[in-house]
């Protein structure tokens, strides 16, 4: 199987950033929490004290395009205009937790810059998913080191030229690059499909497939890769949204240290019957987050809720606790969202659900310790709350 060749000469990048990228060590916080709110023509980042402080509001926040991908990285906040645009922009959070502008990155133009994946304070990837290439940059001084092209490789299924890469992981000396693989933007081929790459030289070592779950990597979700304390991997795949008849989405597993897709494990949620869930069953995860002990917390969606497909009206995202090794799910006491909120985080112990609700909109909790939900929203926002992160 041939090596893909590294051309940086066929993709321009116009990389602006701050002469001050001093790493600034997050202490003595006055801000908390990183709070994203969308409306239907547009968007607004900013910071938020806590927890205990009941109302969040836009009046400092920085205005972003409809619906970004946001990314957090020590220090810093990415974003990335998902089809709005190709402009990643750089926030950097001072040392009581503000935000400021801090840089940006201009790519190829309609390149639909997706996931980044941050190894280190001097690496980071991101995936150019229509031009069916990964750019591997510096985010701290915002240089490019490198590029993957897979653009009309043998890795592509389908007849449009592009895999389509997306969400990327590093581990072991290793690049797991999953390929979406898709025919339109909303459905892609049959089969999950993960490029094994090897990190120092960027050389593709080989792709790995597999027939029981479809489309691995979901478009802005950090965590479609998930490495839980053994070193085990599990991938989300998509399904393509549910879109496609006879597509599933779930979980896969690679095995710590193996660089193959295992034999003997999938969670398919597709045909997971999840007690008090509309229908019984789902068609997509909008966002999650991986706690300790194979815990992961989710938003799901019920396709018995979503007959119109109105994503800012319809509210068919339930929020639920999986166990990915016993494959066991539960719906939690939180109230139905949209399609714009769903996001999950962590403060202490509790596990921070963002929602848009047809009562109250804002950031509900869960407490680890004792099942306690919130009854209305902790903090009330200005916008539906579409990613919230956490500093501690």
């Amino acid at each position: 199987m041939r090596h893909l060749l590294i051309k940086l000469s066929f993709i321009t990048i116009l990389f602006i950033t701050s002469c001050n990228d001093d790493d600034v060590a997050l202490s003595k916080l006055d801000q908390r929490l990183i709070i994203h709110t969308a409306f239907e023509s547009s968007s607004f980042l900013g910071t938020h004290s806590g927890l205990d402080s009941a109302n969040y509001s836009n009046d400092n926040a920085f205005e972003e395009v409809a619906y970004p991908f946001t990314y957090h990285y020590r220090n810093y906040v990415f974003t990335s205009p998902n089809f709005y645009g190709d402009v990643v922009k750089r926030y950097r959070i001072d040392d009581k937790g503000n935000l400021s502008e801090d840089g940006q990155m201009v790519m190829e133009e309609n390149s639909f810059p997706s996931n980044i994946y941050f190894v280190s304070d001097n690496k980071a990837y991101i995936s150019l998913t229509d031009k069916g290439k990964v750019v591997v940059f510096n985010p701290t001084t915002l240089e490019k080191i490198d590029e993957i092209d897979l653009l009309g490789s043998e890795y592509v299924i389908g007849a449009d030229n592009n895999p389509d890469p997306g969400a990327i992981i590093a581990k072991d000396g290793k690049l797991f690059i999953t390929l979406q693989q898709k025919n339109s933007f909303a459905s892609s081929e049959n089969g999950a499909h993960i490029l094994v790459v090897d990190e120092n030289t960027l050389s593709v070592e080989k792709m790995i497939s597999d027939t029981r779950l479809d489309w691995a990597g979901r478009p802005g979700m950090q965590e479609s890769f998930i490495v839980t304390e053994n070193g085990d991997l599990y991938v989300y795949c998509l399904g393509s949204f549910g879109y496609i008849k006879g597509q599933s989405h779930g979980f896969l597993r690679i095995k710590n240290g193996e660089t193959e897709f295992d034999p003997d494990y999938v969670f398919n949620l597709s045909s997971e019957n999840i007690a008090g869930v509309e229908g019984g069953f789902t068609s997509y995860i909008n966002q999650a987050y991986y706690d300790a002990g194979n815990t992961l917390y989710f938003t799901v969606k019920s396709p018995a809720l979503a007959l119109d497909q109105d994503f800012f009206k319809e509210r068919p995202f339930y929020a639920v606790k999986a166990d990915l090794v016993e494959k066991k799910i539960e719906k939690l006491d939180i109230p139905l969202t949209s399609f714009y909120s769903g996001d999950v985080a962590k403060l202490g112990d509790e596990i921070i659900f963002s929602i848009s609700s047809e009562s109250a909109v804002g950031l509900f909790t869960y407490n680890t310790k004792t099942g306690v939900t919130s009854s209305e929203p902790v903090v009330k926002t200005a916008g539906d709350p579409i990613y919230v992160f956490t500093l501690e």
